[in-house]
């Protein structure tokens, strides 16, 4: 007759529920990374086919959300910019799926000039603007550089409470301008 302490069938009794445990299985059918500088790009190149301003959020939310290992945005796809600042000041905060609307809208003006002498205001919509402030005087950049720009702000400083605030240099090189999303309210 086998006699088992009490220490070797808790060790079995592990080993059983170890070897039963769920793994994680890696599937190629899973929703693509959401970037919003892809979206952005795509605004330009196809806009007849691109996400709307609704679509193009509830994608970032369904990448944000997403519960699968296998689903973390690659190096080169990464949703951080060193060159971004996140801040929490006066007037305070974008509600985000607003800010995503005036980035649409931004984008979709293509090379038309956004136009900065000091401080200019781009986008106001709902509770979000997109502004540009150059302390040079006049500043001029393509209005899609401009939303590129605040594409990098939202994948950098968007909030869990679907709120956003930031700033950045403009993505055009040479342009002294920076490019902040916040509440509308005081330029």
């Amino acid at each position: 007759m086998v006699h088992l302490t009490p220490l070797a069938l808790v060790a079995m009794s592990l080993l059983t529920l170890v070897t039963a445990a769920p793994t994680a299985k890696a599937t190629t059918d899973s929703e693509p990374v959401f970037s919003f500088a892809k979206w952005v790009d795509d605004l330009t190149a196809n806009p007849d086919t691109a996400l709307g301003p609704e679509e193009a959020w509830q994608a970032y939310l369904n990448t944000v959300n997403s519960t699968s290992t296998f689903s973390a945005v690659p190096v080169a796809e990464k949703r951080w910019d060193a060159a971004v600042i996140c801040n929490d000041i006066a007037p305070g905060p974008a509600y985000a799926p607003d800010a995503v609307w005036c980035i649409n809208y931004l984008a979709a003006k293509g090379s038309a000039a956004c136009i900065t002498n000091t401080v200019s205001a781009f986008c106001f919509h709902g509770n979000a603007q997109i502004t540009g402030v150059s302390g040079s005087g006049f500043q001029q950049s393509t209005c899609q550089r401009v939303a590129q720009t605040a594409d990098l702000i939202m994948g950098t400083c968007t909030r869990s409470n679907n709120y956003v605030e930031g700033s950045r240099t403009n993505v055009n090189a040479g342009v002294q301008m920076y490019v902040h999303i916040r509440a509308p309210g005081g330029l």
